[in-house]
């Protein structure tokens, strides 16, 4: 719960939608326990043939699952399990596990590489989009990890007095950008101190408690997995060596965050083994408690209140269009190419797309990927402000147009003017005043008796 609970989990949860799933890590983990611990051979002896299938069968399907997650959590994982590989090698002194145990990570890679190949199939038969996702080494450094970022409390916190830290520190700071989600909670910077103080116990005394590989495994891990993903780590080495397209090494936080957590988890459970179950049971609620504290977000009542509304407005506004131009297309201005892009002026990262999320069935001009998406850029002229431009989105079959004001720096005043003063268009116009809507039907008119 306290993981589900985390700060990285809410930030994603309204932006970057695909990295909300963080549910894959823990199944990541629970696999490199099966490579670290299990002994397949004796496993096999031990349990009857139809059990045996089973517990394959659902370590394959673990294994697809993690594989068909968004593209850093497999990365992530394979880097976890792969340590437990390599300590099971050694501890073992064969390369067997690397057959057996191996399969795990094999599967795994296979199922996120069947996940690359429609973009692949797609590059063979049209060409390899060289404009979109092209990244660069320093990125990898820009959004990397750092350690403070861990540990400072998130900004959200209800503690108000650990909130102000966060905040000073972010705003006298550089470089900062959403490597701001990768703060612990503070539970989780209690167990990340606990695996520090045990790393350097389990080394200096040597005496190995039932559960001490477990946890030499995790604070390993987690070391290794900071080094590669902190400022000028092997990420930053990766990128300028091998390849720059993984830049965001800052969401292995939510890595290190389960790491941690089950650390804590196994020597929790470890300590309280001789404890009544009552209180235990009143240990784990004193700790859930303070850890909901700490990491649900302290919003204002009604903090929704405004999206609601807008939402309901868009809602109407876009039956409305959609009641007017069913099956048609409607061309959008200003013309902003889709994705990896700078937002224009107030319109929002991917404001564009919210004409999409509102209608069924109407096509916009929107949304082409950045490199192949000529014929709406071509189309683009005179700002979409002449009667050239018109006729060229008419005869492309567009029968409107949808202005954005926010991504106007007039806020959409000239342009606005050239489709009702210049042209006499009425504009059907949403509630909040964003949106302003011609048909140009009776211009198509007008280029018919020409």
């Amino acid at each position: 719960i306290i993981y589900a609970l985390s700060p990285y989990h809410f930030a994603r949860g309204m932006e970057h939608f695909e990295l909300s799933n963080i549910a894959v890590i823990p199944v990541g983990l629970w696999l490199a326990f099966c490579i670290l611990n299990d002994d397949y051979e004796d496993i096999d002896k031990l349990i009857s043939r139809k059990t045996s299938l089973l517990r394959k069968t659902f370590i394959f399907a673990a294994s697809v699952y993690l594989g068909f997650s968004y593209g850093y959590y497999p990365a992530f994982m394979m880097i976890v399990m792969s340590i437990a590989l390599l300590i099971k090698m050694l501890r073992k002194k064969s390369y067997k596990p690397l057959i057996r145990e191996g399969f795990i990570i094999y599967i795994t890679g296979a199922s996120f590489f069947i996940t690359t190949l429609p973009n692949r199939i797609y590059d063979q038969m049209n060409g390899t989009n060289l404009l979109v996702t092209n990244r660069y080494p320093r990125e990898s450094e820009i959004y990397s990890l750092r350690l403070i970022q861990l540990l400072l409390p998130n900004s959200n916190t209800r503690f108000i007095f650990l909130r102000d830290i966060t905040n000073k520190y972010n705003a006298a700071s550089i470089m900062i950008n959403e490597n701001v989600t990768a703060a612990m909670g503070l539970v989780a910077v209690f167990c990340l101190l606990f695996l520090c103080i045990w790393f350097f116990y389990s080394y200096i005394m040597k005496q190995k408690l039932e559960i001490g590989h477990n946890l030499d495994f995790l604070a390993i891990t987690t070391i290794i997995i900071f080094v590669v993903c902190t400022f000028g780590g092997i990420g930053a080495v990766f990128a300028y060596f091998i390849s720059p397209q993984i830049r965001c090494w800052n969401r292995g936080s939510i890595v290190i965050v389960c790491l941690v957590l089950a650390a804590g988890a196994i020597q929790l459970s470890y300590s309280l083994k001789k404890v009544k179950k009552v209180w235990i049971g009143v240990i784990s609620i004193v700790i859930l408690t303070f850890a909901m504290f700490d990491q649900l977000p302290d919003y204002e009542v009604g903090w929704q209140d405004n999206i609601k509304q807008t939402t309901a407005e868009y809602e109407d506004f876009f039956n409305e269009l959609e009641n007017i131009a069913s099956n048609s297309m409607i061309y959008q201005l200003p013309f902003i190419q889709s994705f990896e892009v700078a937002e224009k002026n107030d319109e929002g990262y991917y404001a564009s797309s919210l004409p999409y999320i509102f209608t069924k069935t109407i096509r916009w001009s929107y949304g082409g990927i950045t490199g192949r998406d000529e014929a709406a850029m071509n189309l683009y002229i005179q700002d979409g402000k002449t009667l050239e431009f018109l006729y060229g989105i008419i005869e492309a079959g567009f029968t409107g147009v949808l202005i954005d004001t926010y991504a106007y720096e007039d806020a959409g005043e000239s342009v606005n003017s050239f489709y009702t003063a210049d042209l006499g268009l009425d504009a059907i116009k949403s509630a909040d005043g964003r949106y302003y809507y011609y048909l140009i039907e009776s211009i198509k008119s007008n280029i018919d008796s020409e």
